[in-house]
C-alpha cells in the first residue's frame, strides 16, 4: 500500500468525504425524485415510478463509476485497482448466472412500465434486463 502524501489536509480529506457523500447521495436522489405517484399502503396507481428499475441501478453504477475513475487518476494503486477489477468482475459474472438460473422463480414482476421493457430468456420463463426484487 502506498504511503499517505505529505501535503494531505484537514481541507482535502474534508473534500475526499464530500466527494463520497455526493457519489451515494446523488444516484439516491435521482432515483427517489422519479417517484411521480406516493404510495399508500394499497397501491392506487398503475405505474408510481416510471423506469424505477432502471433509475436504481445508479445506486450501484454511480460509486462504481468513480471507483473506477479514481483508480484511473491514481495508478501507484496497482494492487488496490486489480482487486477491484477481480471483484468488481466476479459480483457481475455471479449475478448475471443467478439472474439466467434462478430469476424466473425468486422474482416477480407486477409493475413492467418501470422496465425498460426488454425482456430476457431465462430458465423457466423470462424476465427484464433490470431486476429489482422489492416490486
Amino acid at each position: 500500500m502506498v504511503a499517505p502524501r505529505a501535503n494531505r489536509t484537514p481541507e482535502t480529506d474534508a473534500k475526499v468525504c464530500a466527494g463520497i457523500i455526493a457519489t451515494l447521495a446523488l444516484p439516491a436522489i435521482l432515483t427517489l425524485r422519479s417517484v411521480r405517484v406516493p404510495q399508500s399502503l394499497v397501491p392506487l396507481a398503475l405505474d408510481p415510478t416510471p423506469l424505477g428499475y432502471t433509475r436504481s441501478l445508479s445506486l450501484f453504477a454511480g460509486p462504481i463509476l468513480v471507483l473506477a475513475w479514481w483508480f484511473l487518476r491514481h495508478p501507484a494503486y496497482r494492487f488496490q485497482r486489480r482487486a477491484f477489477g477481480r471483484t468488481l468482475a466476479i459480483l457481475v459474472l455471479l449475478s448475471l448466472l443467478l439472474e439466467l438460473l434462478k430469476a424466473s422463480v425468486f422474482f416477480t414482476f407486477k409493475n413492467r412500465a418501470a422496465t425498460l421493457g426488454i425482456d430476457v430468456p431465462v430458465i423457466g420463463g423470462v424476465v427484464p434486463i433490470e431486476v429489482d426484487p422489492i416490486v
